[in-house]
């Protein structure tokens, strides 16, 4: 039985599983699960799919998890900066949205995944301990920043160029800044400033859920879709069929450097947040290679359900936390929300707006590292403001994930001050191994 659990850790729990907990894991599932529906789609339209495939992705990988992961509240699904990360790869080989972008998403899904599972087998999860942290900082400020700028589309109802440079981005605004459709203008200011006054009033109450519900209602009754506010016209009904990824080998290649980069990435935001929760929470459970093999496992059975790269979400493993979430029951029970709302597919989900998708994305700017960037300024200032500020300068202007990531991370580590490396170098010293 010990070797089962070994290799399936659900078992555990499900051994243990005691009914007072069921209360708050049905709470959270239910919060999670309904929460996971307008933010899988936003997160999917970062990636340059269609809205459905956030649903995907918020599907399969999460009960995945749920039976192989060691952390009890982490909740996987589409993420802002893996999502962006896959815009910013695959757009160079396909045109966003096109049936080729889409096989490629999967496609990277399914070769991220791999190289997870296979890190994981080989027990390479120490390999987190050698993520700079200044690199990290500047990576994750620099997507907020790209991210946040690319919804001025969807908040400003204009046709803007789906760019990862911000330059271009900027310029294209400024030349096409007279088209701005104030009515979705209006709408979107209306909903930001709602998001941000439900939360200063109680943080609990899933203030993005809300918006959407009242959104689409005021949407449905008022048909404002009829005075030119964009909304997601087609939701296709029903569970993704199953089929393996395709994708020739000049492709997977052409992908394997950015599937190795995400796998990194992904990995080290889903043990951060989960070794966050296990520390407030005084246990220790999390294992580095475990989750290496569960997020591994999701990403490659995932792909073969349409869903591209997902992780572990900050934003939605504090919700799954704070709404009582015990064990990874949670995960299935959002899961069965996700799967209820594709089969229905009803006339609420058709009526979500693409300006509330920007303003989902827009709250990516919380990703925007303030408290770190500011420490960088304290000791040793000129190597952490370089390694810092260079990062997000070079991740924001030349938005080339791949090559920036292993870049930045060689020269850190190569011309790093001692001092520099023992207190921002690594992310979790105590990997698990």
């Amino acid at each position: 039985m010990a070797r089962i659990e070994s290799i399936i850790p659900s078992v555990s729990w499900v051994k243990n599983y005691k009914k007072s907990q069921f209360k708050g894991d049905l709470a959270a599932g239910l919060t999670v699960g309904v929460m996971l529906i307008p933010q899988g789609m936003a997160y999917s339209m970062i990636a340059g799919l269609p809205p459905v495939y956030g649903l995907y992705a918020a599907l399969v990988p999460i009960l995945i998890y749920a039976l192989l992961g060691t952390s009890r509240q982490l909740s996987v699904g589409p993420v802002a900066m893996d999502s962006l990360f896959v815009a910013a790869t695959v757009s160079v080989m396909a045109i966003p949205g096109s049936p080729h972008y889409i096989e490629l998403a999967i496609a990277l899904a399914l070769m991220m995944g791999a190289a997870q599972l296979l890190f994981g087998l080989i027990r390479l999860g120490f390999l987190v301990n050698f993520l700079s942290k200044p690199v990290i900082v500047g990576f994750t400020s620099a997507a907020a920043l790209v991210i946040l700028f690319n919804q001025f589309g969807n908040l400003l109802g204009i046709n803007l160029i789906q760019t990862n440079q911000l330059h271009i981005l900027l310029a294209d605004f400024y030349e096409k800044i007279s088209t701005v459709h104030f009515f979705t203008l209006i709408f979107a200011i209306a909903g930001i400033s709602f998001i941000m006054i439900l939360k200063r009033i109680q943080k609990k109450i899933p203030a993005g859920l809300v918006l959407v519900f009242l959104g689409t209602l005021i949407t449905y009754f008022f048909h404002l879709d009829q005075s030119g506010i964009q909304i997601v016209k087609e939701v296709p009904a029903g569970f993704p069929e199953a089929a393996v990824p395709n994708f020739s080998w000049l492709e997977f290649k052409a992908l394997l450097p950015s599937a190795i980069a995400l796998a990194l990435i992904a990995f080290m935001e889903a043990y951060t947040v989960s070794k966050t929760i296990e520390e407030k929470k005084g246990v220790q459970e999390v294992d580095a290679n475990k989750e290496l093999i569960a997020l591994g496992s999701a990403n490659v059975v995932g792909s073969f359900f349409s869903a591209f790269p997902v992780t572990g979400g900050f934003s939605r493993t504090a919700v799954n936390n704070e709404a009582g979430a015990k064990t990874p029951l949670a995960g299935f029970i959002a899961a069965v929300v996700i799967l209820l709302a594709l089969l229905i597919s009803d006339r609420s989900i058709l009526l979500f707006t693409q300006s509330f998708a920007g303003c989902f994305n827009s709250g990516s700017c919380n990703r925007f590292d303030r408290s770190q960037i500011s420490s960088s300024l304290v000791a040793h200032r000129y190597a952490r403001v370089f390694n810092v500020c260079g990062n997000i300068t070079c991740n924001t202007f030349y938005w080339y994930p791949t090559r920036n990531f292993y870049w930045c991370n060689s020269f850190t580590h190569c011309f790093s001050v001692q001092s520099v490396q023992s207190t921002h170098g690594n992310c979790w010293k105590n990997s698990g191994n």
